[in-house]
């Protein structure tokens, strides 16, 4: 594969949400990444309307609107084609996409919570067509696993001038 083009899916990260400062720190990172070709932003969630060059970090981003499916269903396979994406990364519950999520014909890279012991069925029907499930948790991870389903991990970050270990 050439240098990924990743759209981000996720709330947008102006708006205060988890997903949406995960979204403020990782965007960033990844715009930054010398093996990454571009990075655009689809905001399911704190952009309506229209698409707009907004700033997220340093950089400029293409930030694609939601449509009318409240977590993007309906829109998201349009924004690929548009920013020419080979790579779609969501930061959002994975029971909230259709059935046939991800197996539209790109890499779908689901970063997504799993706090269910054991993993429901729900997760391992979309995980499916995951290129490859991302968790943020040792636990989620780990139920994963029992599962049967091989995951990337990222923790979620945190912004470590401000929280940090102190000695006590």
């Amino acid at each position: 594969m050439s240098k990924p083009r990743i759209l981000w899916m996720s709330n947008a990260p102006w708006v205060g949400t988890g997903y949406g400062i995960q979204a403020s720190k990782v965007i960033p990172y990844l715009k930054e990444h010398p093996d990454i070709d571009d990075v655009a932003l689809y905001c399911y969630y704190g952009l309506q309307g229209n698409f707009a060059r907004l700033q997220v970090g340093r950089h400029r981003i293409d930030c694609y609107p939601m449509g009318t499916d409240a977590h993007g269903n309906d829109i998201v396979g349009d924004w690929m084609n548009d920013f020419k994406a080979n790579v779609l990364i969501t930061l959002l519950d994975v029971f909230i996409t259709k059935p046939q999520f991800g197996a539209e014909g790109w890499r779908w890279c689901p970063y997504a919570p799993v706090d269910h012991d054991p993993l429901p069925d729900v997760f391992k029907e979309r995980f499916a067509n995951a290129y490859m499930p991302i968790v943020y948790s040792k636990f989620g991870q780990r139920m994963c696993r029992d599962a049967g389903i091989d995951t990337w991990y990222v923790p979620h970050g945190v912004e470590t001038d401000i929280f940090k270990p102190r000695n006590k």
